[in-house]
C-alpha cells in the first residue's frame, strides 16, 4: 500500500521526528469528509479519487476525461508543469481560504 510505504519513508527520512498515522477503509471518513476536514485542519494529508475531490475543487474534473493523456509519462509531465501548479493553487484556495 502506497500510504504505509509513505508514512515508512517519512519516519524514515525525519529518523522519528515525524510519523504520519495511515488509516484504511474510511477510518477517517469518506473522500469528502477527509476534505472537509483537510480544510478545518483536523486531518493533514488524504489521497483521494478525482471524482470526490471535483465536488469540492471543481478544476480537478478535468482529470476524469477518458483518454485524456496517451500514457503515464505524459500524465505525470503533465500534472509536474503548469498544469498540475494550477490545480495546486485551486486546493490550496479551497483549504486556506
Amino acid at each position: 500500500m502506497g500510504s504505509q510505504r509513505f508514512a515508512e519513508l517519512v519516519a524514515e527520512k525525519t529518523e522519528g521526528r515525524i510519523t504520519v498515522d495511515v488509516g484504511g477503509s474510511a477510518q477517517y471518513g469518506d473522500d469528502v469528509e477527509a476534505l472537509t476536514q483537510m480544510r478545518l485542519g483536523t486531518l493533514a494529508l488524504s489521497a483521494n479519487s478525482q471524482g470526490s475531490t471535483s465536488g469540492v475543487v471543481e478544476e480537478f474534473a478535468v482529470l476524469g476525461l477518458p483518454f485524456m493523456f496517451d500514457d503515464l509519462d505524459t500524465a505525470y509531465k503533465v500534472m509536474d508543469g503548469e498544469v498540475g501548479a494550477q490545480l495546486d493553487g485551486s486546493v490550496r484556495s479551497f483549504v486556506y481560504d
